[in-house]
């Protein structure tokens, strides 16, 4: 059955995809079951569009997908509010690991674990990495 799958995934797209390293913050001794944790995602972001009669350009993130550590489907997100938004949205997530899959501006297709951590922001940033970038934990 993996087998098939593989032939069915590999079958649906030529596009490659680019595995990163676990992001998130430095694991602690303990962690409070029912606080939640935060995710940033800085995702790759879409040609300015003009809004109106204004020649103000604005650059909103592209969206990525949020998957459990299972590699299920938990959710789509949009990562800006509208065309005239250029922050990334911040997602509660309950601690645990996942999995995101987004767009680099310099790798095009990503994934890349996340650890979400009780109390505490992971931030991703994919505008600026290369294959010799290291995505560092953001412990706010």
């Amino acid at each position: 059955m993996a087998a098939a799958i593989a032939a069915i995934i590999g079958g649906c797209a030529n596009e490659q995809v680019t595995v990163l390293h676990t992001v998130g913050p430095a694991p602690s001794g303990t962690m409070q079951a029912r606080a939640t944790g935060a995710l940033i995602v800085y995702t790759a972001v879409k040609a300015p569009q003009p809004i109106g009669v204004s020649d103000t350009l604005y650059y909103p993130h592209t969206s990525y997908t949020l998957y459990d550590a299972n590699g299920k489907f938990l959710r789509g997100v949009r990562n800006h509010i509208g065309a005239w938004d250029e922050e990334p949205e911040r997602v509660s997530l309950p601690p645990g690991r996942y999995t995101i899959s987004a767009e680099s501006e310099l790798q095009g297709s990503v994934k890349a674990p996340i650890i979400i951590q009780a109390g505490k922001t992971t931030v991703v940033n994919l505008q600026r990495i290369s294959h010799h970038d290291a995505l560092a934990p953001n412990g706010n």
